[in-house]
């Protein structure tokens, strides 16, 4: 039977990239492969679930190389290797086999195509709303059962490692770095006993100082060492634990955005190597996992509104409540909170979904009250009335 041109041009698009719709839902059916040491019911379920994270891998791979913004989109494509199991509609398990110590598993995947190119598109619009702010970068020792030094280095090789990691990581998304040329303000603000005391207040001035919009600072210890045998042989390897703790604080409002802890164990034939590899290994993993806990906060505020801050003085408290009510009228503000009012100064919390550029905006528009914008930054505003 000879189908219709048209017809069978489209089988043969098919077949070759393996795209469907289902239902008005795009799909893309893939077989991959994926990988856990050992053997048992518990290794085939890890195979599997890596073999489903590569399928997806593919797929977003698929679209990567087809946009011209690809920063952007592999900051997608990374937060959903994390969430893999919530792209993949259905699979079939068509194979499993050994290879050595490991268990192997072969699988036929149908991938949410269009659900990845949604994903995509909140964060292209959350990248537009809050932008790439300036970040600094400072991680500091703190002193566990073992000092951070190996052989001839000491602890500021060490923090550098892990400083550097972060720094790689952000750039890669073309986030913008303090210049550490100026920064001669963490000496003579003392960032690393600010950040070991939990001094906020100390960070933020340091902070604004540098010109950061937002500052990750934490520390790492080496927790553990011991000696370790090395399976089938009598020789032994050195064991370390290496613990990192972060957050990022937004500057301009002295709020923590993003704050977690990590620890990673390696082995190897001395500390000074196991030292090094856990730092790199574990700075380069945390460094991803930190960037996706400030995206998910800023999806948050996305997906719920975004808190900014007005700070007005010279403002009587009748005005204050005029205020209050032309708020609530403006499109995109969903509540309002009013803190203490003293002496013609009073802080205005909003939640909504207007950046500080468009509710700046909105606020001189409203006669009524002659306001002047002072300063403006990503989540706060200073404003005072004109006389």
């Amino acid at each position: 039977m000879i189908r219709p041109l048209p017809l069978l041009l489209f089988t043969l698009f098919v077949s070759s990239v393996g795209i469907v719709a289902q239902n008005n839902e795009e799909i893309r059916v893939v077989e991959a492969i994926g990988e856990a040491s050992g053997h048992g019911e518990r290794a085939t379920q890890q195979a599997i679930q890596s073999a489903l994270r590569r399928a997806v891998e593919q797929t977003a791979g698929v679209l990567i190389y087809s946009q011209s913004e690809a920063v952007d989109y592999e900051i997608a494509r990374d937060r959903i290797l994390t969430e893999s199991g919530g792209f993949v509609k259905e699979y079939k398990l068509l194979d499993t086999s050994r290879k050595g110590g490991a268990t192997v598993c072969r699988v036929r995947a149908t991938v949410l195509l269009g659900r990845f190119q949604l994903e995509w598109g909140r964060i292209r619009m959350l990248i537009e709303r809050k932008g790439r702010p300036r970040i600094s970068v400072d991680f500091f020792q703190r002193h566990g059962s073992h000092k951070l030094k190996a052989g001839q280095r000491v602890e500021s090789d060490a923090t550098d490692i892990v400083r550097t990691s972060f720094e790689k990581r952000f750039l890669k998304h073309r986030f913008h770095l303090v210049d550490r040329s100026r920064s001669k303000e963490l000496r003579d603000l003392d960032v690393r006993a600010a950040t070991l005391q939990n001094d906020l207040s100390s960070l933020v001035a340091a902070g604004r100082r540098m010109g950061a919009e937002v500052m990750i600072v934490g520390t790492i210890a080496s927790t553990s060492s011991e000696n370790v045998p090395i399976p089938g042989t009598r020789l032994h390897a050195q064991r370390t634990r290496v613990t990192f703790t972060a957050r990022a604080i937004r500057v301009d409002t002295a709020t923590v955005i993003a704050s977690t802890n990590h620890t990673e164990t390696l082995a190897a034939a001395n500390w000074s190597e196991a030292l090094t590899q856990a730092l790199q290994k574990g700075g380069s993993g945390f460094g991803n996992r930190f960037l996706r806990e400030i995206l998910e906060s800023w999806i948050f505020d996305l997906q719920n509104g975004s808190q900014t801050e007005l700070h007005l003085e010279g403002i009587d408290f009748e005005d204050v409540l005029l205020l209050e009510t032309s708020l609530n009228k403006i499109e995109g503000i969903r509540s309002v909170h009013l803190h203490n009012f003293d002496q013609g100064r009073i802080q205005i919390d909003i939640v909504g979904t207007l950046s500080t550029i468009e509710l700046g905006r909105r606020l001189l528009k409203l006669e009524s009250l002659s306001l002047k914008v002072n300063r403006l930054t990503q989540n706060r505003i200073e404003l005072s009335r004109r006389r």
